[in-house]
């Protein structure tokens, strides 16, 4: 996209492309389809430090930007639930093959497997490759992401070389990622998937919450709704108070469940403790939280005491879930940290303390939530550097 972007202004630009073609973390996001953007846009969507930095790329290359972008590249799209956006083709591959025909058409000159191990200064900037190529340059953009999926390609070598320079960098953490909990008989739902409500609570206050679907895993929490939580608490994991609480009745408070599963129970007195949830819950859910509230999953519904009865309300709609860590980068959509932003002028992205480079997209400390919106700070901040430069 910056490539295009400084093109479209008439700069000669030549393109350092790591791997051996384009696109490769486009080409796995979403399954292979490619949630390209969101139609949602809430600047509360985006996380960063100065809460103003994202803003300024977000509104200078908006949503309607970018739609018209790619409809007028080629790309049919398709509103999904929760404003997700994809290509009509359902093809990541589409959106890589248009958006590098738009670049070759243009004039950019593309390089592949040019993987930059050297960042120079002096009256302009050169980039030495580590197979020994050097290119001059009067201006630079750098777009080289961050470490998540590092089997692609990911990586801080562009925070490194940035850094040289004089930049600062926060820590980093994996985001957009599954989460490790406490090893408990929760392993035992490997592989379920439920409809539920979640708050990621650090140091017992709730800093996000949402409601989408979870999988349970032998190692703990996965599923869309836990990768959405996953950023706020990824870097609180160590040392942290960290926990999700799960409510499996999404919209309703313990009373409300207590009196909805109490007619239940009077209804049909001879159904078991876990039978009785058939119906509202996934059968392999009920005989697994029952005994860890101290009601054995046999036990006739009408045996249920009034105390019972609260427990399991109470339980199943605030289920606590201690996390002890996220997931390695290698299954992380997005890394949470990167370029300080204070050293970077948001109107251009230009670099205040190095002159001619510019910085857009994941190594800069600006991440997303799930849902297309990491891709659309990559679009607007690559259209904004490439402008820019």
């Amino acid at each position: 996209m910056a490539a295009i972007a400084a093109v479209d202004r008439g700069d000669r630009v030549t393109l350092l492309e790591k791997n051996d073609r384009l696109g490769r973390k486009i080409l796995i996001s979403g399954n292979g389809r490619c949630n390209l953007m969101n139609t949602d846009s809430d600047l509360a969507h985006f996380h960063d430090a100065d809460t103003g930095f994202a803003r300024r790329a977000l509104e200078a290359f908006t949503v309607e930007d970018t739609l018209a972008f790619f409809h007028d590249l080629g790309i049919d799209t398709r509103v999904e639930k929760r404003g997700r956006v994809f290509p009509a083709s359902n093809q990541a591959t589409s959106l890589v093959r248009l958006l590098e025909d738009r670049a070759q058409r243009t004039g950019v000159r593309i390089v592949y497997s040019a993987d930059a191990s050297d960042l120079v200064k002096s009256e302009g900037y050169s980039v030495t490759t580590a197979d020994g190529q050097t290119f001059d340059a009067d201006r630079v953009i750098m777009t080289t992401g961050g470490t998540s999926a590092p089997s692609i390609g990911g990586s801080d070598d562009g925070i490194r070389l940035v850094c040289a320079l004089g930049h600062r960098s926060t820590s980093f953490y994996p985001g957009l990622v599954p989460l490790e909990t406490e090893r408990s008989t929760l392993h035992k739902l490997q592989g379920v998937r439920a409809m539920v409500s979640a708050e990621a609570l650090v140091d017992g206050k709730v800093v996000k919450q949402d409601e989408w679907e979870i999988l349970f895993r032998y190692y703990g929490l996965s599923g869309l709704i836990i990768l959405n939580l996953s950023e706020a608490v990824a870097p609180f994991t160590e040392g942290g108070n960290v926990s999700i609480r799960i409510n499996f009745f999404p919209g309703m408070d313990a009373d409300t469940l207590e009196e909805k599963l109490r007619g239940r129970w009077n209804r049909h007195p001879h159904r078991s403790a876990a039978f009785s949830f058939t119906g509202l819950l996934p059968d392999k859910i009920p005989p697994v939280l029952l005994p860890l509230l101290n009601i054995p999953s046999d036990r006739p519904a009408a045996g249920i005491t009034q105390e019972d009865g609260r427990r399991i309300a109470e339980g199943l709609t605030a289920w606590d879930v201690r996390v002890l860590d996220t997931r390695p980068f290698a299954e992380a959509e997005v890394m949470v940290g990167g370029i300080v932003t204070d050293d970077i002028d948001p109107r251009s992205l230009e670099s205040r303390i190095s002159p001619g480079l510019y910085l857009a997209g994941e190594m800069l400390n600006v991440h997303a939530d799930l849902g297309g919106f990491n891709f659309q700070w990559a679009w607007s901040s690559g259209w904004i550097a490439g402008q820019g430069a």
